[in-house]
């Protein structure tokens, strides 16, 4: 649930204290944000690990400490943490994976900053143990406790949770978002109980009817969160226990508690609750049945049966269970031997506590001695049990299944015996329990590494089945290889966890499902959907809460088989950039054959868009097969010139990477070889296309280099699109230049292109730089052949654009002869330009067919008219 508030609090200024007591994290958290909390607010625990140092953070240089600003669950202590963007957009510094990373701070500097941008507000929660402004344009989505004031003003944003020990102000354009769901769900390392204050629902008195007025008779109180009681209240609770309206005794506890209660008068007595804290009513309940608390009596016998049966493993035979036969003594309130020495026929019959008889599944009967007993008091089970000179006998007791019962004994003198009419009952409860669980999802790989098959997406839910089982063999711990079940076993808050298998040392990844109530079904078959957002090999396991049915009871974890390959969703494209080499917007363009910078990343994602940082391969494991593809197509005309595009980088998917490829690549669409022509081709859309051998591809994908129709509406999108370029097939050619050896001669330069007719002057070219105009050491020819001390230079000339020596398609070179005297050259000098691969062209000088420079000749001592004019004279 969201809630979205902006106003203004003034709350007074209370400095952080040492917490006396865990607060709930729903009290601290509110909608809006609150302060004051001081003492009874959040507190760091004492293990959050060695101090980490400073964590500064900048645009240019990211996060400088060892953790780069990445955070997996845990607690991470800073002394100043300085996180700065430095520029017109938000920064991202922190990025979380899971929850929950706990980060604490001694002080927190913001400036143009997100963090955890990409996360889950749950996964990220910052202490700052004084003050914390956070104004202008930064935005946290996390939680924050500030231990002094805080103040979120400005442009400032947070969405989560915000709370202080001092005062907590959200004024002008401060904007606070409230994620009741992120408090709920975030992982508080102790410093908070997660979810609603429970309130009291009510109290209950809970006892076996039977009772002997020469011992104590334990009496069950219990603190109970909801109706059926199912939870208790952890709230510290005061009450008096009552016999017959009259206080007996103060007991003090949380949660439940058993206390001894006494009559040594014998006979009936009536017990209750008199005062409690929290005030609140009662409910008695006898033998696991609810009862009238006017109805809620004891009878406390002068003689009976004294049971103690200690709590034991489901289906195990327990033996040497004692039973004492005892009375009152005649002079005393100690418990005496009823008879000694005998042997006896003793009634026997169970009774189910919980699960209550109306939710039992699939009833067992409980075994006396190796033989059923029955299941009420109308159809005991009679069992002959031999009592020593102490009034104490033992018998063996089995239950197959899980729950709280009670065994109940009666003795009914028979008719004639010396005893005639005396009646003797007792009983006493016992709680059986699995020995495990057993823990299988739908489908496991005993590999457990990158040679298992694909099976789900990262974040797609597959089943799973939880049994609990009853104990079968002392020598065998592998609880999913036994046969017997216990279907009536019921407990709450079974924590769900994974343990990945590989690769190791990878990231463990969210998954789907926390917890589960296992309830009674047949064969105690629970099943439920699970998901792990992260690629590899996992095993599950599941982890039931310490206690069972009130009872210091702890059922082992249980752990799976590994379950996996599990692999991404799609390829996610971002940060893209292709730029054409020359110019902007309608004039820009680029060569053939020239190189065009690349920068885009890419990354592994699961079914919620998460990056999965397993994808990766080296040595030991291959979770990563993802390669890239480069296709292109002119105005959606269906021609793939995939084939043209070279350059792209290699995706190598190392560990380090964590998911995520940076691609920086010089990318050539080239030209058609041996002098063959195309083009210009104003409007080549660039695509990336993405494979692995899982079938991943890429995300969103928005083009078919292949097709001509609008791929969005016949679904055959295969591509994501980057960039548009103008591409142009060129060359530079030179002229031959004349004039007097006097003279400058101007060499035309000039840059053309095919305009799918001729070759014709670029003039959107004022990009093209030439390394060096001047004659090279070699491939200059003289003719006739220079004497000394002739020189010829050549030079390039200026234009008013910078960087460039071409302007529109256009750029001359300058030749000059030296040294007149004696005289100066005259003659031709023939040589070439180097000029840039792609302007180069099959102007076979050497017979080659190869690629080559233009070359041209300057012929000095010669004047050469114009190409136009056929005639001139001078007219006087």
């Amino acid at each position: 649930m969201i809630r979205i508030f902006k106003i203004v609090l003034s709350l007074a200024l209370l400095f952080p204290a040492l917490a006396i007591a865990v607060p709930y994290c729903s009290d601290i958290f509110t909608d809006p944000p609150t302060g004051d909390h001081g003492e009874n607010g959040l507190t760091p625990p004492a293990n959050i690990g060695p101090p980490l140092g400073d964590l500064s953070c900048t645009r240019k240089r990211g996060c400088d400490n060892s953790t780069s600003g990445h955070f997996l669950p845990g607690d991470y202590s800073f002394s100043e943490g300085d996180f700065h963007g430095g520029g017109p957009s938000l920064v991202n510094h922190i990025t979380t994976n899971g929850t929950t990373a706990r980060l604490y701070f001694d002080r927190v500097s913001l400036s143009g900053v997100s963090l955890n941008t990409y996360g889950k507000a749950e996964d990220l929660i910052i202490y700052v143990g004084s003050d914390l402004t956070i104004a202008g344009h930064n935005h946290i989505n996390g939680i924050i406790y500030v231990a002094g004031n805080v103040s979120l003003t400005g442009n400032g944003s947070v969405t989560g949770g915000l709370a202080a020990g001092g005062s907590a102000g959200v004024g002008g354009n401060g904007d606070f978002v409230f994620d009741e769901d992120a408090i709920d769900n975030a992982d508080f390392g102790g410093m908070c109980i997660p979810g609603p204050k429970p309130d009291l629902n009510h109290y209950r008195i809970e006892f076996s009817s039977d009772a002997l007025s020469c011992t104590a008779k334990s009496i069950t109180i219990k603190s109970c969160a909801n109706d059926d009681c199912s939870s208790s209240s952890p709230l510290p609770s005061s009450v008096e226990l009552t016999k017959d309206g009259v206080k007996y005794s103060d007991v003090s506890f949380t949660g439940e508690t058993d206390t001894q209660l006494w009559h040594g008068e014998g006979g009936l007595t009536t017990i209750g609750l008199g005062a409690t804290s929290p005030v609140g009513p009662y409910r008695c309940y006898i033998d696991g049945n609810l009862v009238d608390n006017s109805a809620c009596s004891l009878n406390f016998a002068e003689s009976g049966f004294i049971v103690s049966i200690d709590n034991y493993l489901s289906n195990k035979p327990q033996e040497n269970i004692a039973i004492s036969a005892v009375r009152k003594s005649d002079n005393s309130l100690q418990c005496v031997p009823a008879f000694a020495d005998t042997t006896k026929e003793v009634n026997f019959w169970s009774e189910y506590i919980s699960p209550s008889p109306a939710a039992i599944v699939t009833g067992s009967s409980a075994l006396v001695n190796g033989t059923n007993i029955g299941t009420s008091a109308l159809n005991p089970t009679p069992r002959t049990l031999t009592f020593n000179g102490e009034g104490k006998a033992e018998f063996e007791l089995n239950y197959p299944d899980a729950g709280k019962i009670a065994i109940h004994a009666k003795y009914t003198a028979p008719a004639g015996e010396e005893d005639e009419g005396l009646v003797m009952e007792g009983s006493d409860s016992t709680v059986r329990y699995p020995v495990g669980l057993c823990i299988k999802p739908e489908t496991v790989c005993s590999a457990g590494d990158d040679t298992c098959p694909k099976f789900k997406i990262a974040g797609e839910t597959f089943n799973t089945s939880i049994q609990a089982m009853a104990w079968q063999l002392n020598s065998d711990t592998d609880y999913c290889n036994y046969s017997s079940t216990t279907p009536n076993y019921v407990q709450a808050g079974i924590a769900l966890g994974h343990a990945l298998k590989q690769p190791v040392d990878g990231a463990l990844g969210e998954l789907g499902l926390s917890s589960y109530d296992h309830v009674a079904k047949a064969n105690s078959l629970n099943g439920f959907e699970q998901s792990i957002g992260e690629v590899g090999v996992f095993t599950l396991t599941a982890t039931p809460p310490n206690g069972y049915l009130g009872e210091s009871i702890n059922i082992p974890s249980a752990e799976s088989e590994p379950v996996g390959r599990f692999y991404p969703q799609d390829f996610e494209l971002y940060e893209e950039s292709m730029l054409a080499t020359c110019g902007t917007g309608v004039t820009a363009f680029t060569y053939m054959d020239e190189p065009t910078p690349l920068m885009m990343k890419i990354r592994a994602r699961n079914l919620s868009g998460v990056t999965t940082r397993n994808y990766f391969k080296d040595d030991t494991v291959d979770f990563a097969s993802g390669t890239a593809l480069l296709v292109a197509e002119n105005s959606n005309a269906g021609g793939d010139y995939r084939s043209r595009l070279t350059g792209l980088t290699e995706l190598n998917w190392e560990k380090d990477d964590q998911g995520v490829q940076a691609i920086e690549s010089d990318i050539q669409f080239t030209r058609l070889l041996d002098s063959n022509l195309d083009g210009p081709y104003a409007s080549m859309a660039i695509g990336v296309q993405m494979s692995d051998k899982d079938g991943v591809l890429i995300a969103s994908p928005d083009m078919n280099a292949g097709t001509v129709d609008d791929c969005s509406i016949s679904d055959s999108c295969n591509a994501k699109q980057i960039s548009t370029q103008h591409y142009r097939h060129g060359r530079i050619v030179l002229e031959n230049a004349y004039g007097p050896e006097t003279d400058t001669i101007r060499m035309p330069v000039t840059a053309e292109y095919w305009d799918g007719a001729q070759w014709v002057v670029n003039t959107l070219d004022s990009c093209t730089d030439i390394a060096s105009a001047a004659l090279p050491a070699t491939d200059v020819t003289y003719n006739p052949a220079l004497i000394s001390p002739q020189s010829v230079t050549r030079a390039g000339g200026t234009n008013t654009v910078p960087d460039s020596d071409f302007s529109m398609g256009r750029f001359e070179l300058l030749w000059h002869s030296l040294i007149a005297t004696p005289n100066r050259y005259r003659g031709q000098v023939t040589a070439p330009l180097a000029v840039p691969a792609w302007l180069q062209w099959y102007w076979n000088w050497n017979s080659d067919g190869a690629l080559s420079d233009p070359r041209a000749s300057a012929f000095f001592g010669t004047y050469r008219g114009h190409d136009r004019v056929i005639q001139w004279r001078e007219v006087l």
